[in-house]
């Protein structure tokens, strides 16, 4: 296994995550961008993966763009109907709400960002225009290479055989239910495989690079791409994130601040996000992307993710080589 990086001072990185890597039972992706200086450093950063939930935040910056174009507003209301919620999905809209219930455009996207509420996100795509209309965003934004992810109904009903189904014929709520239902009841050995083959040929829709999604989250939090306001609403959610407590911020100290959104899917377990390092040696954005994984444990596929993070957080913190001597944001013993 082999690495890229921009800086030769962080070879000893390099090998170091390849070694974790190697040893997880897993196809792993990795970007990492120091955001203060830059330099970067990559494992497999240029393969496709299966982009599960964190396609949310290309989604959210769609959405928080129209906001800044006044097109859309986060306190417009949005009324739920029964065409709007797919269950079983979980998330605080399928547990709390129903038909006829209001929302606002901030509840959904807190939802999507904070709990990563299935329904909320499709929702989201609908009001949005589509998934069209996100990759027109993400271009326009100087994004040309990331995907837009599609709504979750269709994506999942993709990986469970329902593989006709399109933004503009939709499988019913009914549908989804009955079909998942008896996906459920003839689960067996022959099945977990074609849905492990079939989340492995996702479509490029479903997927991006770990560089893709690092350069994403890089330009957001620089603020490159939306206004202030909308930035600061996108991280603040972020920060909040409640899924995937053992990933990025598995094995971090007690307290970081960590701002990221999680994905998984049966064969991948994947995080984005930013980390806030101690001091004044500035911020890391870390994307780990994982598939083809053979691990059972769900615990132990976390682990996978928070070891890298983690041997990168000790790294930039520690290492006399981490940062270039003329930074501005270099460590003060």
């Amino acid at each position: 296994m082999s690495y890229n990086t921009s800086d030769i001072n962080l070879h000893p990185l390099g090998e170091e995550l390849c070694r974790i890597a190697e040893a997880s039972r897993a196809v792993v992706g990795v970007a990492l961008r120091h955001i203060e200086t830059d330099r970067s450093l990559s494992i497999n950063g240029e393969m496709l993966f299966p982009m599960a939930s964190t396609a949310k935040i290309g989604l959210a910056t769609h959405i928080l763009t129209l906001v800044d174009q006044d097109i859309l507003s986060l306190n417009q209301l949005i009324t739920l109907t029964e065409q709007d919620i797919y269950t079983p999905q979980g998330g605080p809209i399928e547990i709390f709400f129903g038909p006829g219930s209001t929302l606002t455009i901030r509840d959904l996207l807190t939802m999507t960002l904070l709990a990563s509420d299935n329904n909320a996100t499709d929702i989201l795509y609908r009001i949005g225009g589509g998934s069209a209309a996100v990759e027109a965003t993400l271009r326009s934004l100087g994004l040309p290479s990331l995907q837009p992810g599609l709504p979750t109904w269709m994506s999942i009903s993709s990986i469970y055989g329902h593989d006709t189904v399109s933004e503009n014929d939709p499988i019913s709520p009914n549908e989804f239910r009955e079909f998942f239902a008896a996906r459920d009841t003839a689960k067996n050995d022959g099945e977990n495989a074609r849905i492990r083959s079939a989340e492995n040929s996702l479509t490029p829709r479903d997927s991006a690079t770990p560089v893709n999604m690092a350069d994403l989250v890089t330009k957001l939090w620089r603020g490159e791409l939306l206004s202030p306001s909308s930035t600061k609403f996108a991280f603040d959610c972020m920060l909040l994130c409640i899924t995937g407590q053992n990933s990025i911020k598995g094995m971090l100290p007690v307290g970081t601040r960590v701002a990221h959104k999680t994905g998984s899917l049966e064969i991948a377990v994947n995080d984005v996000g930013v980390v806030e390092l101690p001091g004044r040696t500035g911020h890391l954005v870390v994307a780990v992307f994982t598939k083809n994984s053979y691990e059972p444990s769900l615990e132990k596929r976390e682990a996978v993710i928070a070891q890298i993070t983690r041997a990168a957080y000790d790294f930039f913190l520690f290492s006399d080589s981490a940062l270039p001597t003329n930074a501005a944001h270099q460590r003060v013993v």
